[in-house]
Formats: C-alpha cells, structure tokens, sequence
C-alpha cells in the first residue's frame, strides 16, 4: 500500500508542478491587426507590446457613421506602426474584417497625425464596436479632413494594413 501512495503522491505533485509552471509563463501577445509587405509574404503582427513601445497620441476628431459630434480618439500614429514594421511604401491599403479596403497615401499619414484609434472618449475598441482599431484623423483641428473622401478612409475594424 506504501508504494501506491507514494506514486500516486509523485504523481499529484508532478501535475501541481506543471500546472504551476505553466501559470508562470506570459500569455500569448494577442495580435490586433497586421502590417503586410507588398508582396503579401512579410508580416508584422501588432499587439499591445507594439502599440506600448510606438506609443499614442490622443486628438479630437469626427468619426463617420456615429452621432456624436467628435470623440477624444487615442491610438498609434499610423506613421509610427508603418515604421515599426520596417516596410517601404509610398502609400498603404488597410482591409477592414467585413472585406472594406480603402488605399490612403503616404503624404495623408507622413504629413499629418493620422493614427489608428484604439480607444474612443476613454472606451477601448472592440470588434463590436468598429475595434480594434480606427483610423482616424485630427478633423475637428483640421475641418479640411472633414469630407467624403477623408471619411471612407476612415477605415473601423483594421484587420490587416498593406504597405505599397
């Protein structure tokens, strides 16, 4: 009888051990959207870990499709993301999870702040919500970003972000 305890004791511990350790370990950096190359076959997972060490920058701006006037956005330069991923271009494509794509030149975000939101009057993004991320421009500061064009590049639910 000894002998049996005593396995099933080793046993008990090795499994308290592994269970231990493994709650140890940092989670997994979840993947918020992707920078692409050209050429599809480059890409740059952006996480918090990311967005963390670009860091952010907050304006007021006017969202289209909502019915508040403006919202306090805060998010990454999309500059600053474009760099981070190390791509060349002259311009990008960002793809929205329903299958939306808008092409927005490089002398919109190298020029100005444009960034991609991740947060809306303090309130983090979600895919509910046209999360996780925004692009948006500082169009109460600049009413010239107020137009039909700045507003379909004002792209909600940034899946994947392509460098050309």
């Amino acid at each position: 009888m000894p002998s049996i305890s005593r396995r099933l004791y080793k046993a008990v511990f090795f499994c308290l051990f592994v269970l231990g350790v493994a709650g140890l370990r940092p989670a997994l950096a979840e993947t918020l959207f992707v920078v692409l190359s050209a050429d599809g076959q480059k890409q740059f997972a952006v996480t918090e870990e990311v967005i963390d060490k670009v860091g952010t920058t907050s304006f007021k701006s006017v969202l289209p499709s909502t019915d508040e006037p403006f919202y306090v956005v805060r998010g990454p330069l999309l500059r600053d993301i474009v760099a981070a991923s190390g791509f060349k271009g002259s311009s990008v494509t960002v793809q929205a999870f329903d299958g939306y794509e808008m092409d927005i030149p490089g002398d919109d975000y190298m020029k100005n702040d444009v960034i991609l939101a991740i947060e809306t009057n303090g309130k983090r993004l979600t895919r509910r919500d046209r999360g996780p991320a925004w692009i948006a421009y500082p169009s109460v500061e600049f009413p010239e970003f107020q137009g039909d064009g700045y507003a379909a590049r004002s792209v909600w639910q940034v899946k994947d972000i392509i460098v050309k």
